[in-house]
């Protein structure tokens, strides 16, 4: 890749403003579930840990942070493989399957 190919006016030119933003709605669709699954599991698990205490040290922090990070990772982790195909895939589309009467997407990366 050339220096030039890194300039987003460049991008722009050749590949349209909406190249700059492929993927937005994936990276949406997987950081939303991840902040509300990880905010509310970490807020139950540091209310849990702290009991009657003020705060919480710093490897209880850390532990509650862990903690709440696992299951966000686990539960959005299709969401971002999504995403990192969206983004870096020249032509990406969603195909239509009609099967039995279902409609069944499957996605086609070229």
């Amino acid at each position: 890749m050339l220096p030039a190919d890194n300039n987003p006016f460049i991008q722009i030119q050749k590949l349209g403003l909406g190249n700059l933003y492929r993927g937005v709605s994936a990276t949406l669709l997987r950081d939303v579930p991840f902040a509300a699954i990880y905010f509310a599991a970490y807020s139950r698990i540091r209310l849990a840990m702290q009991g009657n205490r003020d705060i919480l040290s710093v490897g209880e922090t850390l532990f509650a942070a862990t903690a709440a990070a696992l299951p966000a990772s686990f539960l959005t982790t299709p969401a971002d493989v999504v995403k990192t195909q969206l983004q870096v895939c020249q032509v990406c589309v969603f195909v239509p399957l009609h099967c039995d009467n279902e409609c069944v997407c499957m996605f086609v990366v070229h």
